[in-house]
């Protein structure tokens, strides 16, 4: 899938962002260990230890950024005909949740990848009249080798039944798929996605 503004084609690419310090990070007097050299793919960890990216995010980097930088190129490339997969992968608190907009955030510029690509699913269906779309959403959570299904209240609590096809695919059994409209486009990835009994307490490996 192309994901930039060059012609290079990759299957896979990297991206850090550093999380800014907390205000009481800031109180006990800590300092962030990363540095982020100015052509934002190089990230030094300590005094010489550097590591090359796909791409790299200070921690001034807002939403808008990141979703624009790494992104939205995959959501044009889906309407294409391609699949994309965004996940984000970190320790417990390095701010997984926010970026990927699992977070109740209420303000549009705090709003994360989510949310920011659904709004760009319809802005596209919108430019594409032509053509008929139907936009379908599952959510599902993959917590120590059991598989939820976070949208649906009466099954939330319950291992979704699944198997492996000779062909070695693996399809679960009774996912749910919930037709998605525009008046929707903010509110999936909120707080109605996540039912309370599926947050986990920090340290126990939770989707954070």
């Amino acid at each position: 899938v192309e994901t930039g503004k060059s012609s290079e084609c990759t299957p896979v690419r990297v991206a850090v962002r550093v999380r800014p310090l907390l205000p009481k990070e800031t109180l006990h007097g800590h300092q962030s260990c990363v540095h982020v050299a100015s052509d934002s793919r190089l990230l030094t960890l300590g005094h010489d230890h550097c590591f090359s990216f796909d791409v790299v995010l200070d921690q001034n980097a807002n939403q808008e950024e990141l979703y624009s930088t790494c992104v939205e190129s995959l959501v044009h490339a889906f309407f294409q005909g391609f699949n994309a997969t965004v996940f984000a992968y970190g320790q417990t608190g390095s701010g997984k949740t926010y970026t990927i907009g699992e977070a109740n955030i209420g303000t549009e510029e705090d709003q994360g990848i989510i949310p920011r690509s659904l709004a760009e699913v319809f802005k596209l269906i919108d430019e594409n009249e032509a053509r008929d779309h139907t936009v379908r959403v599952s959510y599902l959570e993959v917590y120590k080798e059991e598989f939820k299904d976070l949208l649906e209240v009466e099954t939330a609590n319950k291992d979704i039944p699944r198997h492996q096809t000779p062909n070695l695919q693996i399809p679960l059994c009774g996912l749910g798929r919930l037709g998605a409209h525009r008046a929707d486009g903010e509110r999936w990835g909120a707080a109605e996605g996540i039912h309370p009994d599926q947050q986990r307490p920090p340290g126990s490996g939770q989707r954070d």
